[in-house]
């Protein structure tokens, strides 16, 4: 076998022994556990930032149309109905409701 190669598979068996070793995957997982449920919060209240801003009202429509247009084509009539939900709780939130998320 050339060196090039050699060198190549020590590094990626390294490589692989260190991801299990390290816990790479359970860290990943975490990772992605936390990181949705942060953005559910962030989303809300700048939703509701924005839907007390007058002229932010035709905007989230014209966004809406383009998210659901280009990222979830097949799913966009459920997600929808979630959004729709979600803006008019969101709208309900109050300045205290806001500060504790």
């Amino acid at each position: 076998m050339p060196r090039q190669l050699q060198l190549l598979w020590y590094f990626c068996r390294y490589l692989f022994r260190r991801f299990g070793e390290d816990n790479c995957a359970k860290n990943a997982a975490a990772l992605t556990y936390t990181t949705l449920f942060a953005v559910v919060p962030v989303m809300t209240v700048t939703y509701a930032m924005l839907a007390a801003i007058p002229a932010f009202n035709q905007v989230g429509g014209q966004v809406e149309t383009f998210i659901f247009d280009n990222f979830v084509p097949s799913t966009g009539a459920t997600l929808r109905e979630y959004l729709s939900e979600f803006s008019q709780q969101a709208r309900q939130l109050t300045g205290i409701g806001v500060a504790l998320l």
